[in-house]
């Protein structure tokens, strides 16, 4: 049964419950997620690490470019086996 707002068109109340419905099936589906200022990819928020440290507004790195970073020539090198 649908409620009448004086206008004649369907109550927001209608809306309210239909769209909450909805959106409750898909709980836990949606992740915060950033735009990555090396590879440009849109990642997860989960281990990313800022550009200029202190200052969110320059960006960030995502975890995958991080740990490329940290592994590839920057990295100090391996001690030599006896």
């Amino acid at each position: 049964m649908h409620i009448r707002s004086g206008f004649g068109f369907l109550a927001h109340i209608d809306h309210y419950r239909t769209a909450t419905q909805r959106q409750a099936g898909m709980a836990g589906a949606t992740q915060a997620t950033f735009i990555c200022r090396r590879c440009g990819q849109r990642r997860a928020a989960y281990g990313r690490r800022q550009v200029v440290k202190g200052m969110a507004r320059h960006g960030f790195h995502c975890a995958h470019c991080v740990k490329e970073r940290t592994s590839g020539a920057n990295a100090p090198p391996a001690p030599l086996a006896a």
